[in-house]
């Protein structure tokens, strides 16, 4: 998907570029969440600046590379039932997190990240896709268990 299709209706952006393309296209997401990193290395200082410049509450959470940790969902499920529009900057990695955001949004909500090297994706959430969602967490819990 193109920079000009996203970024409509009540939207979720997780990770730094897409989460500033939004803000530079002048579209606010109800949650932007970041972990001042794209592909692993520190964002450039526009990036950095125009998230800066987004005057919202700002909560921080920690959350490992590669994991969904529990306080992470926690504090997810928190920031989304507050309705209140929020950045979110992760110490760790943000790439997960749009598992939690499409299980805890309100239905009719649009979730965005960047796909490195490809674009924007997109994933509504519906019951269709807060099932897979819910399906990939248990999946990733039951390989927690077994390890």
């Amino acid at each position: 998907m193109s920079t000009e299709e996203a970024f409509k209706g009540t939207f979720i952006t997780v990770g730094d570029a897409c989460l500033a393309q939004a803000l530079e296209q002048g579209k606010e997401p109800w949650v932007g969440i970041y972990d001042q990193k794209i592909k692993r290395k520190l964002v450039d200082e526009g990036v950095k600046k125009t998230i800066q410049k987004w005057k919202v509450p700002k909560t921080k959470i920690k959350n490992l590379a590669g994991t969904i940790s529990l306080e992470t969902i926690v504090k997810l499920k928190e920031v989304l039932s507050s309705k209140r529009s929020t950045k979110i900057e992760v110490e760790g990695e943000e790439d997960l997190l749009v598992i939690p955001c499409v299980l805890y949004a309100p239905e009719g909500t649009n979730v965005y990240y960047g796909q490195p090297n490809k674009g924007i994706v997109l994933v509504k959430v519906n019951e269709a896709n807060k099932k897979k969602m819910k399906k990939i967490l248990e999946e990733m819990i039951s390989e927690v268990g077994n390890t």
